[in-house]
């Protein structure tokens, strides 16, 4: 990883390790939705 600038760097580490983060806020909607979706299935099931 020598070839590679020292904020590039930083920038792949801290997107390894937030992945969620680096995904952006459409992935965020998509995953609050998707959890939404699941709390009101598993509610609906158990009423």
């Amino acid at each position: 990883m020598d070839h590679v600038p020292l904020a590039e760097q930083d920038r792949i580490h801290r997107h390894l390790r937030y992945p969620l983060l680096g995904a952006g806020v459409l992935a965020w909607i998509f995953l609050a939705m998707t959890v939404l979706l699941a709390v009101l299935t598993v509610q609906g099931f158990i009423g």
